[in-house]
């Protein structure tokens, strides 16, 4: 049974989530990240990013933006990634993916 349920939020719930938020908000690309038992965070499903760009990220996650989520339940919006300073830990991330807004 939890094999059966692990399989259906691998290839159900967690796809309608980032396609549900993929619309909201007219993105291309996504991903969710799950903060784990230990504290990390790691990133269960994404569409149209790099392996790349999400093993990096998620090993800087608390330096970035996404960190004050984690503390402060706070959505972040940045809409010019390029004009915001709180992008500046994983600037060359987001500029070697080539977008422009980030939300969290």
């Amino acid at each position: 049974v939890t094999n059966l349920v692990s399989d259906l939020k691998h290839t159900t719930l967690l796809p309608s989530i980032v396609e549900s938020a993929r619309s909201l908000l007219q993105a291309q690309r996504a991903a969710l990240h799950l903060q784990q038992k230990n504290g990390e965070m790691k990133c269960e499903y994404s569409v149209g990013l790099s392996d790349e760009f999400l093993e990096q990220l998620t090993r800087r996650f608390n330096q970035f933006a996404g960190g004050k989520i984690l503390h402060n339940r706070e959505f972040v919006i940045i809409p010019d990634v390029h004009q915001d300073s709180r992008t500046s830990p994983v600037q060359d991330l987001i500029f070697g993916e080539k977008f422009r807004a980030y939300a969290v």
